[in-house]
């Protein structure tokens, strides 16, 4: 029963995040179409293992059936709550001007022309004249390269807010979808921001994790500035093949990459995942360590190369996948399609 609640659960985000007609109706309206969507899930779903093994009593089928609706009504609001009611107090600020407050959550990044910083900060207030709003949100701001802002600094800045547009560059880039893709609501340039002097201290594990990976990353890459800094290409591409970051790549050297195929082996992902859980694995069993202990101290390496690279998608789920594979090895069972 709680893989099939997953299995509604999936299917409900699934549902929600595909279908563009029921992104601007009310919530209420969405419970039709799940009902209708359950239908085709339940045929599909139920009817061939319950009459090719009648492993399923008619009771148990109807239990099955509301399990699946409960995942998936429960899937639908999730997304629903994300999109249109945690992210409602932020978008209430967009048009008119408010003072941000919040905490800095991403190194700054220098943007193309070199004249500015981009950085991501969770907003935690906004105050007008008129009101003061609680938020819990990411925006993405633009800042005079001269700042001395550090990840962690508590900030202070006064801008006026809009939604992101959805026009779409040549090659298919939309930058909204690309705001949206790592959590940002919108984002701006601001020219005049406050640094407190304060910084974040209460614990959150998701900032914590991140704190110690950039900890792990920038060791590793200083390491490498003092030893091979002076063969700048290869300093990169090796900075690139670690963990995805190509903040060094020259644009030559990046259109050669790209050009040539092989610029997926600078993006962090499963093929870097599948190569550490090996060599750990193989390391731990050269060490007479039992075969499921081994297992189990593999992953905890995982989850920290993964906040080292940044806790980027392509990461995360290469991360997930080893771990299911990991579980599949220790639990050891027989499969079972049902």
């Amino acid at each position: 029963y709680l893989v099939w609640f997953c299995v509604g659960f999936i299917s409900g985000i699934f549902l929600w995040l595909v279908l563009p007609c029921l992104e601007n109706i009310p919530f209420s309206v969405s419970w039709g179409y799940s009902l209708i969507f359950l239908i085709i899930m339940a045929v599909l779903m139920l009817a061939v293992p319950c009459l090719a093994q009648k492993t399923l009593t008619p009771f148990a089928d109807r239990v099955l059936i509301l399990v699946i609706l409960t995942g998936l009504i429960s899937g639908i609001f999730r997304i629903y709550y994300e999109d249109n009611i945690s992210h409602r107090a932020l978008e209430d600020t967009f048009g008119t001007e408010h003072t941000y407050t919040g905490y800095v959550i991403s190194e700054p990044t220098p943007s193309s022309t070199g004249k500015t910083n981009g950085i991501t900060v969770n907003v935690t207030m906004a105050k007008s004249k008129d009101n003061e709003i609680k938020l819990s949100d990411k925006v993405h701001i633009y800042v005079d390269s001269a700042l001395d802002i550090n990840r962690g600094d508590i900030i202070e800045f006064t801008t006026i807010f809009s939604k992101p547009a959805g026009a779409s560059f040549r090659g298919g880039f939309s930058y909204r979808n690309n705001l949206y893709k790592d959590r940002c609501r919108t984002s701006g340039y601001v020219p005049d921001i406050k640094n407190t002097g304060e910084r974040f201290e209460k614990f959150n594990l998701s900032y914590w994790l991140h704190t110690i990976g950039v900890s792990v990353q920038k060791g590793v890459l200083n390491s490498m500035d003092k030893y091979i800094g002076g063969h700048e290409e290869e300093n990169a591409l090796v900075k690139g093949i670690l963990f995805g970051n190509k903040t060094d790549f020259s644009m030559e050297q990046y259109s050669n990459f790209a050009n040539s195929g092989l610029i997926h082996i600078t993006a962090a992902s499963g093929m870097h995942v599948s190569f550490l859980c090996g060599f750990l694995y193989y390391l731990l069993r050269r060490l007479w360590i039992k075969r499921k202990i081994a297992y189990f101290m593999t992953f905890p390496f995982l989850i920290l190369f993964a906040a080292a690279a940044g806790f980027t998608p392509s990461i995360l789920r290469a991360v997930i996948m080893t771990g299911v594979h990991i579980l599949a090895c220790i639990i050891q069972r027989e499969p079972d399609s049902l």
